[in-house]
């Protein structure tokens, strides 16, 4: 009559530690380099996380924010790399030519 049922232990820390860096990956994107290295060690560890099959709902998390984040840091670098450009011809309209 009192049946307990067993859930079975969630320790897939693989897709722990994929979600936790693939979050940290979207808040460093400012930064050009640290989306992008996190961003990369969170696919690699959803993927080293996949059982089979099967993808642990966290391990689908980190996968997400990890390409999410690299996307970032990457937009954040083409944005660094225009404004260094633009700005290394001077101002507009200053008459001076060299």
């Amino acid at each position: 009559m009192n049946e307990q049922t067993v859930h079975p232990k969630d320790d897939n820390s693989m897709a722990l530690g994929s979600m936790v860096v693939g979050i940290l990956s979207i808040v460093t994107s400012c930064c050009c380099c640290g989306g992008v290295i996190l961003g990369s060690l969170a696919v690699v560890l959803a993927c080293l996380s996949r059982v089979e099959t099967y993808f642990d709902k966290r391990a689908k998390i980190g996968l997400t924010c990890g390409i999410i984040g690299m996307l970032l840091s990457l937009a954040a670098c083409v944005v660094i790399l225009v404004y260094l450009a633009a700005s290394s011809f001077g101002p507009v309209g200053s008459g001076f030519y060299y």
